[in-house]
């Protein structure tokens, strides 16, 4: 739990889903213990995808009414936090040559529901995916890439026209395998 545990436990990658940091932002930025830990990971090489609320969580702060809170300070951005949605609705993405772990070209249709814009801090940011439809991060991309993380706006969902969850899997195999050799 981001809210009460000091630290993740022994794992290969992480995935952190959606949902509405903005609710808990006061617990989330008091553990800076995990918060900390959380960056580390992602600093260390270690596979993380995350959607929305986890994009939200892995900036360096989250603006609310005038009020802001740090978070993991994993992604160059802040996030602030509108009464209207930014992004709603049906997303079609095309996955960029930067994706580490799907296919370069695939269109990817998703959805995406979020009253927030990330002010990405650092002039060159890669994106693992280009927008056809939908907001995302920008109107032009979604998917912020820093090192082997993933961390998008928009939701994915595992079915025949988006298969992501094997090739993840395959990816963070790959990358333990690839840790291991290198020991």
């Amino acid at each position: 739990s981001t809210l009460k545990d000091k630290q993740i436990p022994k794992v290969d990658a992480l995935f952190i889903g959606g949902g509405f940091p903005e609710h808990h932002l006061q617990a989330l930025s008091a553990n800076h213990l995990m918060r900390e830990d959380i960056k580390n990971f992602i600093q260390a090489g270690k596979p993380v995808y995350a959607e929305c609320g986890g994009l939200m969580y892995l900036s360096k702060s989250i603006t609310l009414n005038k009020t802001s809170h740090k978070m993991v300070n994993a992604i160059p951005g802040n996030i602030v936090l509108h009464e209207k949605p930014v992004g709603r609705g049906y997303v079609d993405m095309r996955v960029s040559k930067n994706h580490p772990w799907l296919k370069r070209d695939k269109v990817i249709p998703c959805h995406e529901f979020h009253h927030s814009k990330i002010n990405i801090t650092q002039s060159k940011s890669r994106f693992a995916f280009h927008i056809n439809r939908g907001y995302g991060i920008n109107k032009r991309h979604d998917g912020i890439i820093i090192k082997n993380l993933v961390a998008s706006y928009s939701h994915l969902r595992d079915s025949s026209k988006s298969r992501w969850i094997k090739p993840f899997l395959k990816f963070v195999r790959d990358i333990k395998n690839e840790t291991k050799t290198n020991i």
